[in-house]
């Protein structure tokens, strides 16, 4: 019986650990039903449940991946109560999946007992409580409750700091079973192991499954994703970012590719018009880039740029708003106040500006923007002309005809902005100029 669960088991954790997800599903839901036979709070079962949970999320099949980890909560209620850990765990990954859903209001509650109980047990330093408290960070900034938000994140920078100096792990880490030094602690210990960290072992147990085949290095899977993408072939482009993504969650805490790949998967869906899942994806490495980096860095405004066009895209003008002012932000202390990538949000506000009737910030913004470019990239560059035509379409709203001629006869057939009035094009949305190396200080 055993074996007959263990082979599907084994299976589905080398497909996924190949990126290839829908295989794993399906051997992990052959697994499931194997498993049931033990019971369900036997060990196997949880953890075929976890890892069935990770998959369908990845595959962001939120539906099917709600019910899996609401079971898991329920497990864990039952044999352990609310205070446990192996609860808290669980309802963090279910909150996870609410908030990618945009469904904050599910989310957060789960994410309060999550780090209530973590804190209680594992003290405000662990890194698994800063791992709630950047999430629970991110979900009060998109609910506009940025002043909660910004407090989470102090006590989050403040307790990693503590980390740091007593020279603690960066990598979030599961807690391990209690030592079994007389017979009340033995059996804790062993009822803790029956529920500790699921789906650390079933990631784990991806080390156990030889390797059939050699895996693609994770700077393989970027090239050929680069090339699928460049020729079209969006599929297989997200097939290869998403091996990619799977590759770097195994690599160092401060490793750059993780937030890379997640990045770039994010594009492919955007060209796939998949905005919602283009959107939870790069949520998901502004999130990290911020744990990572800080708020104000150009590899945080990198992927907030990538947002504030997705948000102008899809009506939601506060929120574009709010991410190109960031950016401007960022932009202008890291490169200058003349560097293209401040340039860019410029134009980018405003074309917000423009399409919302605001046409006087909209105007301010074209200038700033041309005034820029002239310097840095000549009259003639089309850059330059692409926010000269933005300005001479504003003009001629407003009735300004004379103006408008005068700027247009320098852009004539010129498209309007990087984000255009009326319709968003991707290879321009999603494009920022290439950064130079910060300004010497």
């Amino acid at each position: 019986m055993d074996n007959d669960w263990q082979k599907p088991f084994k299976l589905a954790v080398e497909a996924s650990r190949a990126g290839n997800h829908e295989y794993a599903e399906l051997l992990l839901s052959t697994a499931l039903l194997e498993a049931e036979d033990f019971g369900k709070a036997d060990e196997r079962y949880i953890i075929t449940l976890v890892g069935l949970t990770d998959v369908l999320t990845k595959q962001f099949k939120f539906r099917r991946a709600e019910k899996t980890g609401r079971q898991i909560l329920d497990i864990f209620r039952e044999i352990h109560g609310t205070e446990h850990l192996s609860y808290a765990d669980s309802a963090f990954r279910l909150g996870q999946i609410y908030h990618m859903q945009q469904k904050y209001g599910q989310a957060e509650p789960l994410y309060k007992a999550a780090l209530s109980i973590k804190t209680k047990q594992l003290g405000g330093e662990n890194a698994s409580v800063l791992q709630v408290l950047h999430a629970y960070a991110d979900l009060l900034n998109q609910t506009h409750r940025e002043l909660e938000a910004e407090n989470l994140r102090a006590c989050a920078q403040k307790a990693a700091q503590a980390r740091q100096s007593n020279n603690s792990l960066n990598a979030v880490q599961p807690t391990p079973p209690p030592s079994q030094t007389n017979n009340q602690t033995a059996a804790a210990g062993a009822s803790e192991h029956a529920a500790w960290s699921a789906k650390v072992r079933f990631d784990a147990a991806a080390a156990e499954v030889p390797n059939k085949v050699p895996a693609l290095s994770y700077e393989e899977l970027e090239e050929k994703a680069e090339a699928a993408f460049a020729s079209g072939h969006y599929d297989k482009a997200l097939e290869f970012w998403n091996q990619a993504i799977s590759q770097a969650e195994g690599f160092a805490a401060k490793d750059a590719r993780l937030g890379k790949a997640l990045d770039k998967a994010g594009e492919v869906l955007f060209a796939m018009e998949k905005f919602g899942q283009a959107e939870m994806i790069w949520g998901r490495s502004l999130q990290l880039k911020i744990s990572l980096y800080g708020s104000n860095h150009p590899n945080v405004a990198d992927t907030g740029h990538h947002l504030a066009g997705l948000h102008y895209l899809m009506g939601r003008y506060t929120e574009a708003e709010n991410y190109a002012r960031k950016c401007l932000q960022v932009y202008s202390i890291a490169y200058g106040k003349n560097h293209a990538s401040v340039a860019l949000c410029h134009h980018n506000l405003a074309t917000l500006f423009h399409v919302q009737g605001r046409y006087a910030e909209a105007e301010t913004e074209y200038n700033n923007c041309i005034n820029i470019r002239k310097a840095a990239l000549g009259p003639t560059h089309k850059d330059t002309m692409h926010a000269e035509k933005g300005l001479a379409d504003l003009l001629k709203t407003l009735g300004r005809d004379k103006e408008a001629e005068q700027v247009s006869a320098k852009a004539n057939g010129l498209v309007t902005g990087s984000w255009k009035a009326l319709k968003l094009d991707a290879s321009e949305a999603l494009q920022p100029s290439p950064p130079k190396e910060p300004r010497r200080r």
